[in-house]
């Protein structure tokens, strides 16, 4: 019977033996007949699909459910439009037949077979919720460990969206059943053993889908703690030891020695960043669950503290097993002990961390342990640092007791360690501060420094209680402001008597003396003193710094300052201490007398600098004091530090004793033969710290080698005593001086690292990084300095040296002063060339008045000749300098020369000009920056030399120029008829047409002399017709031409707008090419689009020199050129790309010529400008036909530098501009057809349109032209109606970014604000809902609690599609908060830039009256006044919007996704209060009643701010 005829037929051929026929097509057939009537076709065909799919096996290739056409049939007759029926009847089916083993056997194999996975996810869509009821336990579970399985055997696959899809059900299935499976404690025991650390590794990767990471992440941690089992896994006690609060070193329980065996065992990089988030699963689950913790625990937990209780457990475990490691391993624990301060930080901010729980303090006393022990490694001291920090926010006495051994580590650590050992100190000093405690950590200090051992000088020296400028600073603040005067008596009294027991125990003076300075029997010293000398000398430094930071003195304090200066500073044991230095027999000796030493010159520092403030005694400069100082100095075996110190002392006393009140410059002067041992030590040791580029960090203590002393020795002298060595110092030290400053500033040979390239004049020079610097660095700093020019004496000294050295140039050659390379070869010039450059490049600091009129000529000539030395040096074969070393070399000379140069005098040495024009051109291909900048400062010098030669033709010294310019009409002219000639071709044509450029720029022809005037001519004949053969040839074969091409065609058309320039300058109306710049247009644009031509970067220069070459020609041709010009700047922009400078000088070349423009011709582009406008808004125009950005970049320099007298059409254009952009749909954001790149340009171009005119034309703008510009702003921050595709910024480098054009519109609103107050006022509505928008773009995406920085890049939070379409669609098109690229965010600067904005509000300006404000036949009077007062009643609206911002409409409990982030609400808390301030009392109860309690709450806050810093007075 033929199935296909009746539905018995079908049934027995479907359900029969008879396999001749395949039954899938026939079912298929059947189902898709619409002859075959068959009651209930779809739940029978469905039956038989199901029963053959679990009938038919799953383990061979053959079987059904590998078979794509049983899922095909299934899903289409499942999907039907009534689900609810189908439901019905398809329950029914499954209720018979298990369909599950079936699905779980596909999902095994769902990537070997890809064709069923379409199908296959249809069904599982459909059949999965109806079945999910009596799933088995084997199917939950492989819910979640099919996908795991697959991820973790393939790290490289990525699965497609129907496989995340199949994952994705499973993995929510395995969620919602879990609870049910059965022994759930075997399972978690086998994920932590086998799966965990595959898991975490799958979960951090970044290619994971985000719906399909964030499943598994919530099914691994509902596996571990989302029941009541796991939970009891992770909470129940130890077997051995059922309390683990009373023991040293807790036992684990079960789940966290599975959780350390498995790191142990497969490692710990991807799993410890997840213990933070555990912590916080475990809490919440804890939360949720009934579970009874007092049971579990054996004691007592009270409800509201069972969470803590819990986390607290959870925490220790954690600590005390997966994070546990020894301190003595060589192993790198970095990442682990960022774990640990993970869930530290976690803890804290969740406020489970109570200290005065038994437990919780038992785990904090131990990490306080650890982490101090920690801090003896590099790779975990940060984390450590920060651990204890956190722990001492929580209980200043936990770490207080630890405090003394903590500061100890500190004390020694290095600068790299610096910012996390500030962050702990700041911390510590401020709760001394809130407890006026300051006294007893500088007892601590005291304590620390005291029990230095002696290897550990240097490093405490160094450390962060000695060398950290902030806790410096900070600890002097402290000290100043929070000491109080009850306690400064103590304090001082406790310092004094620590100096002096520590002065005996160095034995440093006679037992008989020591007798007398003890007063008291009883010590205050610790007993654990590790070396005498050593405690000394740190004492003294911490005493300095705690007395010149106490506020104030009475009577006991002082009496004992008093005292100690008599016993010290009055009696001669300074001397007593240098003779016994001078005869020491032993180091230990000499150490300890050189501490002596420093110790008396730091004290009396200190009471030099107190006797300024509290009137104390001040020692007189004394002879045999400085005389001892200059035994010290003399000695060979003294100290660096004291000699640095005994130095300083010195100087000090010289720089600042009244005493000395006539300058003594002889040589035989203390001071004299100071400053000379000075310099010959450094001059001894300046070598190896120039070779070996020694750097140092400031700190005395820290000198290990002489290279170290002279950068600290050349520090001293030129940053702290210039003005000593000014009136003090000889004549011959100033010399010696000199030379030296010129030896530090030489440039090494082989290396660039202080070659700078100089512009206008010279800059700084860096400093070293992490605040090391090296002796050049002092001198390029010194010579910045405008004190350094103020001395007389060093400033004469330094010019004679550099006379004196650069005298040696005239060596290289006689007369004249350009050398050739034959007599190069004969001088030596390897060591000479870096000196003679260091001259150069130190003059570039000089200012220009204190250079004698007789030094500039012979620097000047000796400049060009040095320059010729090193060109020709520079291209040897084998040569000792690099081309680049040459370039560098070449350009801070000739730097020098166009800063000093007389241009009369240039031009008269002979040779000079043709030697700067033939090197002119030399630079390198690919040419870098120092090639770019030596080519400008060139041609700047060339300028000026051929305006000096152009003057002089007009003027009686006319025979001394004409050699000058017979040498180019006699040169051959050939090298113009080579498009691509070298280099010095080039220069050559350039250095023709700047020669024409300055005759037409600073002269009149009929002032010219006539003799000149021949010469002129005849060159510009001679020039023109190679110039319009090489137009010729550019115009025929630009395609087929290179890149030196393209190089020779800018040069060619550079040289015909110079002719068409000089032709004009003679008069000469004739021209021999009309309009040649349009007939270059076409070539130009096939040039710009063309390839490999297009791709060349002198293509853009190509173009510019033709735009200029249309705007000469504009001069002469009248209007008919006028759109050639139009035409030429639309191409050239759209070209341009990312090149903002190509777009700079068009625009500059634009409204250079604009000026000049009369009104006629002025009017014809307005009038062109206006059909691109009509043309862009007609319906029948294609998109994009007419790049509006060009018209709006190119409307506003037609604005802005619009000509005089052309005001109606400048206002006219305006008001096209401004309508064009109300009709564009563009600047509302993409829409079919539109790129995202395209309208965010778009948008750019047009606000920044509207920002230039604002500020340029202000007074151009009406009422109807401000509400335009409201208009076309409410339409740019509008939210968009669809969602803008994704960006990669990265490709599309010009593409603005979204910071950009939020700066331009709060730019806008405040140029409105500020210029046109009284239009603002008028527009209040619109303003107010400006405002409104600017506040909501700022929003960010509410910052969900998730793992911190233990977590090691693990996302906090990932939303979903659905989400991010609610988050972007309350937000402008342009401002992509969910995205990944950061150019399109906006950050804390908009928000300052929203800030200003509001204030712009309350700044007073002068109004301009409106005419329709005006009286007849009367002015009012135009006073300064602000807005703030009439915008009050719209003040409150913002202030709303504000509030529902943060709170209201976005919060999180409302279910909202975004919020203003607290740095964003921080800038914004000005402007906020000022708008506080404008609503007053009367509007702040209706704003209060407007919100809901979450905003009332917020409101309250901003007013009590308000309250707490408004000003109250009444001036």
């Amino acid at each position: 019977m033929d199935p296909r005829r009746s539905s018995e037929a079908f049934i027995k051929a479907l359900k029969g033996k008879d396999t001749s026929t395949s039954k899938i097509e026939l079912a298929a057939e059947g189902w898709h007949s619409k002859t075959l009537y068959l009651p209930g076709k779809h739940s029978v065909i469905a039956d038989w699909v199901i029963q053959s799919l679990c009938d038919g096996g799953s383990d061979s290739s053959s079987s059904p459910s590998a078979d794509a056409r049983h899922w095909q049939l299934l899903a289409e007759i499942i999907t039907p439009q009534d689900t609810k029926s189908t439901n019905s009847w398809l329950t029914t089916i499954l209720a018979r037949r298990n369909i599950l083993p079936v699905f779980a056997s596909t999902i095994l194999k769902l990537r070997m077979s890809p064709e069923v996975a379409e199908p296959f996810a249809v069904v599982y869509r459909h059949i999965l919720p109806l079945t999910l009821p009596k799933a088995s336990d084997d199917f939950i579970l492989t819910c979640f460990w099919a996908p795991l399985d697959a991820l973790t055997s393939e790290p490289t696959f990525n699965p497609d969206p129907l496989t995340t899809e199949i994952w994705t059900r499973g993995l929510e299935a395995f969620r919602l059943k879990f609870g049910q499976v059965k022994d759930k404690r075997r399972i978690i025991s086998e994920f932590l053993d086998k799966r965990i650390v595959s898991w975490a590794i799958v979960i951090r990767r970044v290619t994971l889908p985000d719906e399909l990471q964030i499943a598994l992440r919530s099914a691994g941690e509902i596996l571990l703690f989302g029941t009541t089992d796991g939970l009891l896994f992770a909470m129940e006690p130890p077997v051995d030891s059922p309390s683990t609060s009373k023991s040293s070193s807790p036992a684990l329980n079960s789940f966290f020695t599975s959780l350390k065996q498995s790191l142990e065992r497969e490692g710990s990089e991807a799993l410890l960043p997840l213990l933070p988030m555990f912590l916080q699963s475990f809490t919440t689950s804890i939360q949720r669950s009934p579970l009874d913790i007092s049971q579990i625990l054996n004691r007592d937990v009270p409800s509201e503290m069972r969470v803590r209780v819990a986390a607290t457990h959870f925490l220790g475990g954690c600590l005390s097993g997966p994070l546990a490691f020894s301190l003595s391993t060589s192993d790198n624990k970095r990442h682990v002990m960022e774990t640990r301060l993970g869930l530290f930080q976690t803890m804290v901010e969740e406020g489970y961390l109570d200290t005065e729980d038994v437990d919780t303090k038992v785990v904090v006393q131990r990490e306080i342990g650890f982490a101090i022990s920690g801090l003896q490694r590099d790779d975990v001291r940060d984390a450590a640092l920060e651990i204890l920090t956190i722990i001492l926010k929580l209980d200043f006495d936990l770490v207080n007791t630890a405090a003394p051994r903590i500061l100890r580590t500190l004390s020694w650590l290095p600068r790299s360690s610096f910012p996390s050992c500030n962050t702990f100190l700041s911390t510590l000093l401020s709760v001394h501060c809130k407890t006026r405690t300051i006294q007893a950590h500088i007892n601590g200090l005291v304590d620390c420094l005291v029990s230095t051992p002696a290897n550990q000088y240097v490093a405490v020296s160094c450390g962060p209680l000695f060398a950290s400028a902030e806790y410096a600073k900070e600890l002097q603040q402290a000290i100043h402001l929070f000491l109080t005067p009850t306690q400064v008596p103590q304090l001082v009294k406790m310092l004094i008597e620590t100096f002096k027991q520590l002065w005996g125990l160095a034995k440093l003076p006679d037992p008989a003396e020591l007798d007398e300075m003890i007063t008291d029997g009883t010590s205050t010293l610790s007993s654990d003193i590790a070396d005498p000398t050593t405690a000394l000398s740190l004492h003294t430094r911490l005493m300095l710094k705690v007395f010149l930071a106490i506020p104030s003195l009475d009577s006991t304090p002082r009496l004992d300052l008093q005292d100690l200066h008599d016993r010290f500073l009055k009696r001669n044991i300074l001397q007593q201490l240098v003779s016994q230095l001078e005869t020491a027999s032993t180091e230990q000796e000499s150490t300890s007398f050189q501490t002596g030493i420093r110790a008396i010159l730091d004290l009396g520092y200190c009471m030099d600098k107190l006797s300024a403030v509290w009137g104390l005694p001040r020692e007189p400069a004394n002879d045999e004091l400085q005389e001892s100082l200059i035994r010290v100095l003399r000695l060979q075996r003294v100290d660096s530090e004291l000699l640095l110190e005994a130095a300083a002392a010195v100087l000090h006393q010289a720089s600042s004793s009244p005493s000395v009140t006539v300058p003594d410059s002889s040589p035989s002067s203390s001071l004299g033969v100071v400053v000379a041992l000075l310099l010959n030590h450094i001059e001894q040791h300046v070598e190896a710290a120039i070779s070996k580029q020694t750097s140092w960090g400031g700190q005395s203590a820290y000198l290990p080698s002489p290279s170290h002393v002279v950068v600290a020795l050349v520090d001293m002298l030129l940053g702290r005593y210039l003005y000593v060595l000014e009136h003090h110092a000889p004549d011959e030290c100033l010399q010696r001086l000199g030379k030296l400053l010129i030896r530090l500033s030489e440039i090494p040979t082989g290396s660039a690292e202080h070659a700078e390239s100089f512009q206008a004049g010279a800059t700084s020079a860096g400093t070293n990084t992490e605040g090391q610097f090296n002796a050049a660095d002092v001198v390029w700093n010194t010579f910045a300095s405008g004190e350094f020019w103020e001395m007389r004496r060093i400033r004469v000294a330094l010019i004679s040296t550099i006379m004196e050295l650069t005298s040696e140039i005239d060596a290289f050659s006689p007369r004249p002063l350009l050398p050739n390379s034959l007599q190069l070869a004969d001088v030596q010039v390897p060591k000479s060339l870096a000196k003679h450059v260091a001259c150069y490049r130190s003059m570039l600091y000089f200012p220009l008045d204190y250079f004698t009129r007789a030094s500039k000529p012979n620097l000047l000539t000796r400049g060009i000749a040095l320059d010729s030395v090193i060109t020709v040096t520079g291209t040897k074969p084998a040569t000792f300098i690099t081309k680049k070393e040459a370039t560098q070399w070449r350009l801070l000379v000739r730097t020098f020369i166009d800063r000093t140069m007389n241009p009369e005098t240039l031009v008269k040495v002979p040779g000079v000009l043709d030697h700067l024009v033939s090197t002119s051109g030399q630079v390198r291909e690919p040419p870098s920056a120092d090639d770019l900048e030596l080519e400008r400062v060139t041609f700047s010098i060339l300028s000026k030399a051929f305006s000096a030669l152009a003057t002089s033709a007009t003027g009686p010294d006319v025979e001394s120029m004409r050699p000058i310019l017979q040498q180019y009409i006699d040169a051959d002219l050939s090298f113009i008829d080579d498009s691509e000639g070298g280099a010095t071709d080039r220069g050559r044509m350039r250095s023709l047409s700047c020669l024409l450029d300055a005759f037409v720029r600073d002269t009149r022809y009929h002032e010219v002399d006539s003799r000149v005037k021949t010469l002129l001519d005849a060159l510009h004949q001679e020039v023109e017709p190679r110039l319009t053969v090489q137009l010729d040839q550019f115009l025929n074969s630009v395609n087929e031409k290179s890149a030196e091409a393209v190089t020779g065609a800018c040069l060619a058309v550079d040289g015909w707008r110079t002719s068409i320039k000089f032709r004009r300058w003679k008069g000469d109306s004739d021209t021999l090419r009309s309009s040649s710049a349009a007939k270059l247009l076409p070539v130009l644009s096939r040039s710009l689009s063309g390839s490999p031509v297009g791709q060349n970067p002198n293509v853009a220069t190509l173009g510019i020199a033709v735009f200029r070459l249309l705007l000469e020609e504009l001069r002469d041709s009248g209007e008919s050129v006028i759109q050639s010009v139009i035409v030429c700047f639309m191409l050239i922009y759209g070209f341009a790309g990312e090149n903002e400078d190509v777009l700079k000088m068009l625009k500059d070349s634009l409204s250079e010529s604009l000026r000049q423009w009369p009104t006629d011709q002025y009017s014809v582009a307005m009038g062109l400008i206006s059909d691109y406008y009509r043309l862009s808004c007609a319906e029948k125009m294609p998109v994009g036909s007419i790049n509006l950005g060009a018209v709006f970049r190119l409307s506003e320099v037609l604005i802005v530098d619009s000509p005089e007298g052309t005001g109606k059409y400048t206002h006219s254009l305006i008001q096209q501009s401004l309508l064009t952009m109300l009709r564009s749909s563009r600047l509302g954001g993409p829409t079919d057809g539109d790129s995202f790149e395209d309208c965010i340009e778009l948008t750019y171009e047009a606000v920044s349109f509207i920002e230039r005119v604002c500020y340029e034309k202000s007074s151009f703008l009406r009422d109807i032209e401000v509400g335009q510009i409201f208009s076309i702003l409410h339409t740019v921050l509008s939210p968009p109606s669809s969602l803008p595709s994704v960006v990669q910024s990265s490709s599309v480098p010009r593409t603005p970014t979204s910071s950009a054009l939020y700066s331009a519109i709060t730019n806008i609103l405040i140029t409105l604000v500020r210029n046109q107050r009284d239009l603002v006022r008028t527009h209040f509505p619109d303003f107010t809902k400006l405002l409104c928008l600017l506040l909501s773009a700022l929003k960010t995406v509410h910052e969900v609690l998730g793992p911190r920085s233990g977590a090691l890049g693990i996302p906090r939070s990932r939303l979903s599609v659905k989400s991010v379409e609610l988050v972007q669609t309350g937000l402008p098109w342009w401002v992509l908060t969910c995205g990944n690229e950061a150019n399109f965010k906006l950050d804390v600067k908009d928000a300052r830039q929203l800030n200003r904005l509001v204030m712009s509000l309350t700044t007073k300006t002068f109004g301009k009256d409106l005419p329709s404000h005006r009286l007849r036949g009367l002015e009012r009077p135009n006073k300064v006044d602000s807005l703030a007062s009439s915008f009050s009643n719209y003040a409150t609206f913002v202030l709303i919007a504000y509030i529902r911002t943060v709170t209201d409409s976005y919060h999180l409990r409302s279910g909202g996704l975004t919020t203003l982030n607290k740095s964003v609400r921080r800038e914004l808390e000005e402007g906020i209060s000022e708008l506080c301030g404008m609503i007053g009392d009367n509007r702040r109860d209706w704003v209060y009643q407007s919100l809901t309690s979450d905003g009332r709450s917020l409101f309250k806050s901003v007013w009590a701010r308000y309250e707490k810093h408004r000003y109250t007075g009444t001036g």
